[in-house]
């Protein structure tokens, strides 16, 4: 003889799983973005590092303050270019040692305790994101600044 299938209980939150690997695809986008200021903010430094490197050592009789501000737009590049890195985004992972209190838990209830807990560090990550992409977009800025000014002293 056959027993009844249980009926399983109707989710509370039937799209949980959909939205927690939605975001969890969005932190890798941002776990991506972040490693790629890194090298574009490493390569500015390695930039401005040659161009100040240039300056100082400079045969021509560069005007003193030519000199100086050739020198402070590429230090000022680097600054910003190492200000970006210093900016490290958090992680959105959250400690193992934390998670363990979630082990009794019903799963649907203990996904949806860590996704909130995860959103507050995911738009601190995107706060930290923004301010690096400003730090490295003025690195540039002030790294081209610099450049050019080096260029119109060389012809002129």
């Amino acid at each position: 003889m056959t027993t009844p299938r249980e009926a399983t209980p109707e989710p509370l939150y039937p799209s949980l799983v959909l939205i927690t690997e939605e975001f969890e695809r969005d932190v890798k986008m941002v776990e991506d973005r972040a490693a790629q200021f890194d090298t574009r903010g490493g390569v500015l430094i390695g930039f401005a590092g040659v161009l100040v490197g240039l300056i100082a050592r400079t045969e021509q009789a560069l005007a003193l303050l030519q000199q100086w501000a050739l020198g402070l737009a590429a230090g000022a590049a680097a600054a910003a270019a190492a200000g970006a890195l210093w900016r490290q985004p958090t992680s959105t992972h959250l400690d193992p040692e934390h998670l363990r209190g979630y082990m009794a838990t019903e799963e649907e209830s203990a996904r949806r305790t860590i996704l909130d807990t995860q959103i507050p560090l995911y738009r601190l990550d995107q706060k930290r994101l923004k301010a690096r992409m400003i730090l490295i977009g003025l690195a540039s800025a002030l790294l081209m600044a610099s450049l050019i000014l080096l260029c119109l002293n060389a012809c002129g």
